[in-house]
């Protein structure tokens, strides 16, 4: 009985404050935030960027862009993959969908903090 209490305890502290980045999630980017994570509104502290979908992974909670610059990352026009914090986020989207979006690095991964399909 005892290991089973013990087993419990660690999933309750595994799960809760975790992230699909298997790093605890700053609250600041809590989907009611201003912050731009999977609220219907863009942050005013970020630009939006012209993209297109190249993938959409669900199992590993990432979509991969084809992107103009993404200026507060310092990015020029490229594909690559990024992190999505919120499955909500990307819920609906599929290759060749137009999108408008914002990146940030959180917690040391390259990060969509806001989506939006065109």
């Amino acid at each position: 009985m005892k290991s089973i209490g013990v087993l419990l305890s660690l999933i309750v502290s595994a799960s809760a404050g975790s992230s699909a980045f298997g790093q605890s999630w700053d609250q600041s980017y809590a989907p009611t935030s201003d912050y731009g994570v999977a609220v219907l509104q863009p942050s005013n502290n970020h630009p939006k960027v012209n993209g297109v979908v190249r993938r959409v992974d669900m199992a590993s909670q990432k979509i991969t862009l084809k992107h103009d610059e993404i200026p507060n990352l310092g990015m020029g026009e490229m594909t690559m993959t990024f992190a999505v914090p919120e499955m909500s986020m990307i819920h609906g989207l599929s290759r060749g969908d137009r999108v408008q979006f914002q990146a940030d690095e959180v917690e040391g991964v390259l990060t969509v903090i806001w989506i939006e399909k065109q």
